[in-house]
C-alpha cells in the first residue's frame, strides 16, 4: 500500500472528509484534492503508543471519464459482488455521489495511506 506524507493542515483536511459512513448510508462522499487528483477518505487509525495517525483514501474519477474494466456499482451491489467472489475486497469500481449537484464518481486504483508529516520533532540519538 502506498504511503503519502502530508503537512498537518492537509492531514486535518483529509481526516475531516472521512466518508465511509455516508457511503454506506446513502452513497454520498466528500472529496479532497491531492496532487491534482480527487480522492475519498474511507478509513483511519491512530496509535496511542506512538502518537501516529493515518487515514486511508482511494482516488475517484467522474463517471463520464471512467475507463475501468469493472461496471460501476452502488455500495450494496458492489459489496454483494465482492461477497459473491466477482470483485476484489476493495472500493475499486464503486459508484458514489458527491456534492449538492450529485456528481457521479467511481473509485479507481489502490487504497493509499496518508500520514501527517512529523515536522520539528527532536530525533532520539541514543
Amino acid at each position: 500500500m502506498n504511503e503519502h506524507f502530508v503537512p498537518a493542515s492537509k492531514y486535518k483536511e483529509i481526516d475531516s472528509k472521512y466518508s465511509a459512513h455516508t457511503i454506506a448510508e446513502n452513497g454520498s462522499c466528500r472529496t479532497f484534492m491531492y496532487q491534482n487528483e480527487e480522492w475519498v477518505c474511507t478509513g483511519g487509525s491512530s496509535s496511542r503508543a506512538t502518537g501516529g495517525k493515518s487515514t486511508c483514501a482511494t482516488r475517484v474519477v467522474e463517471l463520464s471519464t471512467y475507463k475501468g474494466e469493472l461496471q460501476p456499482l452502488t455500495y450494496s451491489k458492489h459489496w454483494n459482488d465482492v461477497d459473491a467472489g466477482n470483485r476484489k475486497r476493495e472500493y475499486t469500481g464503486m459508484l458514489v455521489t458527491n456534492g449538492k449537484e450529485k456528481r457521479k464518481l467511481v473509485f479507481v486504483g489502490e487504497e493509499c495511506v496518508f500520514k501527517e508529516m512529523q515536522v520539528g520533532m527532536q530525533l532520539k540519538l541514543f
